[in-house]
């Protein structure tokens, strides 16, 4: 058995209990059956659970998976634990599930997996039985949710950047109109601008 957190050391009488539902509820024969058409191998765990590792098929994707009783991983649990050290707390949890929910926690879990994927592009961000078990130890990253307002404030500064940019645009624009305007005008003629002459009249007496 590879090495496991002091918190799965202990076996209490609820774990005693969950192993016996799980037999009853025919979750724990089910991850049996799993284990053995992908060919994995059977070890005892912690807590009453069974360690299958070296499961030959890639679904689920997953680095372990949960049935019933049943803990499987296309590793081995060594390699697993020194990857995730609190990845057989997580996998203990989704026993735990298992004992309550039966043979409805896999629709339940597939729907909230679809949920999760539909508000957060994550199985496992929003899925209700992965935060139960918790994100963090099984490796799973947690939902941010982004300011609601944030993209629409961009689009608004965008926008207000252009339009200023479009104004001062226009206004260059006018500025090197007007002064082609200006140099292409034809010179005016300078006699045409001088007032006409009066003529001198003599007042003198002859």
């Amino acid at each position: 058995m590879p090495a496991v957190e002091p918190q799965l050391l202990e076996t209490r009488k609820i774990h005693y209990v969950r192993l016996v539902v799980n037999w009853i509820n025919l979750s724990t024969p089910f991850g049996l059956l799993i284990s053995v058409i992908g060919r994995a191998k059977l070890s005892k765990g912690p807590q009453g659970l069974i360690l299958a590792d070296g499961y030959k098929f890639s679904f689920p994707i997953a680095s372990a998976f949960t049935v019933g009783n049943v803990i499987i991983t296309a590793s081995n649990f060594t390699r697993f634990t020194a990857r995730l050290p609190q990845g057989l707390v997580h996998e203990a949890r989704h026993s735990t599930q298992w004992a309550f929910f039966g043979p409805l926690f896999l629709p339940l879990y597939t729907l909230s997996m679809g949920i999760s994927w539909l508000w957060s592009r994550d199985r496992a961000a929003l899925n209700l039985f992965e935060m139960h078990a918790g994100l963090d130890d099984g490796g799973y990253k947690r939902f941010v949710r982004k300011p609601r307002n944030s993209k629409r404030a961009q689009e608004r500064a965008s926008l207000t950047d252009a339009t200023t940019q479009l104004a001062h645009s226009g206004q260059v624009a006018s500025t090197l109109r007007t002064e082609v305007e200006t140099m292409t005008q034809e010179p005016t003629n300078p006699e045409s601008t001088n007032p006409p002459s009066t003529p001198v009249t003599d007042h003198r007496c002859d």
